[in-house]
């Protein structure tokens, strides 16, 4: 085969691809009512948030600032930058979160880092690969240890939406929509 032979061939089949993923996803049960619902809500919740407008280029820049702090005030001395760059990432997305940002010394808010780091670098491709192993003792320890990591996150979490739920509930629905939950829960208010 000549080279323009298989360049139209090769053309032609991701053509008849596209079409059949087109076709596929259009005549597939996705879009369905509810999917559309919930479509809808969550754009109006992300323009309400500020989606479009240089909002979290702001709120970066400010993380990028204290860290900079941070980081000036080592004068000099060593320390673990891979701990100041975890904490400002995650402080980035709970601001996004939540609406405010978390001090950099809070020991709860350094146990979620810590624990977030422990269940992703613990993860087990084994286990994946061979689900049989999850019942050798070392596998039970470690996946306990991973359900008590997780179960800390959740109740963290847990307690930071209640929070931004009883400052909304407070403020009758008046309170700035800081964050993508803030402006959630003034979509669906709940009793």
């Amino acid at each position: 085969m000549d080279r323009k032979t298989v360049k139209t061939r090769v053309e032609l089949e991701l053509i008849a691809f596209t079409a059949i993923l087109t076709a596929g996803f259009l005549g597939s049960p996705v879009y369905t009512k509810e999917f559309r619902q919930h479509h809808k809500l969550c754009l109006s919740i992300l323009k309400r948030f500020g989606f479009g407008q240089r909002l979290m280029e702001t709120r970066i820049l400010l993380e990028v600032e204290a860290m900079i702090a941070r980081i000036q005030a080592q004068q000099s001395r060593s320390f673990d930058i891979k701990q100041v760059i975890m904490s400002s990432v995650v402080n980035v997305v709970m601001d996004m979160a939540f609406g405010h940002r978390f001090d950099h010394s809070c020991r709860e808010f350094q146990q979620l880092i810590s624990d977030s780091s422990d269940v992703f670098s613990d993860i087990a491709v084994e286990l994946e690969i061979f689900p049989m192993l999850r019942h050798l003792p070392y596998y039970k320890k470690r996946e306990a240890r991973n359900v008590a990591t997780m179960k800390r996150i959740c109740d963290y979490i847990n307690f930071e939406i209640a929070a931004c739920h009883e400052v909304c509930h407070r403020q009758k629905f008046s309170c700035s929509l800081s964050s993508v939950l803030r402006a959630y829960t003034r979509s669906h208010p709940t009793n």
